[in-house]
């Protein structure tokens, strides 16, 4: 037959191919001399064409692996992957998922060949926020981001900038909140992180005295009320005398 010469009674064909497609004859001689013969027709299959098709996935995102050439698909890959399905979904991708995934496909002739699809998986930016919070009203917010190569940030009042380092002149305690960053990397993947601004008002500072007119010499004690919570002072009276405490007095 086709590419087949034997003199024996069940020869074997080691890696058939399309060229041993065809009519086989096989003559058997008996012990008396006879001679028959018949024949037999052997159809070779061709390998499936398979192809398969990997991804580039940022860390904790879905993707999926694709094949093509069969009916039937097996596929096994990294962290003790498996699945049965023609194109596989793989959920909340990890860096240890990262790698070489094969598949065998099976075709209608139950012929079946394997090859495989790479998966790329880039981890997750890590955004980091450094601020100059808190700052007092009509002072300069500062915000500063780190991790990506574009960056978008959000926050109160309406805020909104795509800068890596905005600032803010801060008019109104309204600034006060939390601001929110998001960074995408070389790679596309996009992480974000926030952080808290505090914007305080001016104190509004009432001063009373115990006396305002006379003849010098005259001595007067002078105490505050505060819409806020003083920390520290400073008098000046304005004839030389001043003071840290919370209340002053003096002669003039």
């Amino acid at each position: 037959g086709p590419g087949l010469s034997s003199a024996s009674q069940n020869p074997t064909i080691t890696n058939a191919s399309m060229s041993n497609n065809g009519n086989y004859t096989l003559t058997v001689i008996d012990a008396n001399g006879c001679v028959n013969s018949t024949n037999q027709n052997v159809v070779v299959n061709p390998q499936p064409i398979v192809a398969a098709t990997g991804n580039t996935v940022c860390q904790n995102l879905n993707t999926t692996l694709s094949s093509s050439g069969g009916i039937s698909y097996s596929w096994t890959g990294p962290a003790g992957f498996t699945s049965t399905s023609q194109n596989p979904l793989i959920n909340n991708a990890q860096l240890n998922y990262a790698g070489q995934y094969l598949v065998i496909v099976t075709d209608a002739n139950t012929c079946s060949d394997t090859t495989f699809a790479t998966l790329i998986v880039n981890p997750t930016p890590v955004p980091q926020i450094v601020t100059n919070s808190p700052i007092c009203i009509d002072h300069v917010l500062s915000l500063s981001g780190t991790g990506g190569v574009s960056y978008s940030w959000s926050g109160p009042n309406g805020f909104f900038s795509s800068v890596q380092s905005p600032t803010i002149m801060a008019n109104t305690t309204g600034y006060t909140g939390n601001y929110v960053l998001s960074v995408t990397d070389a790679n596309g993947c996009i992480a974000s992180t926030s952080v808290p601004a505090i914007v305080h008002p001016i104190p509004n500072v009432t001063i009373s005295s115990t006396k305002n007119s006379g003849c010098p010499v005259f001595c007067s004690n002078f105490t505050f009320s505060s819409s806020s919570p003083i920390q520290t002072y400073n008098w000046n009276l304005g004839n030389g005398m001043t003071g840290t405490t919370s209340a002053g007095s003096g002669c003039f």
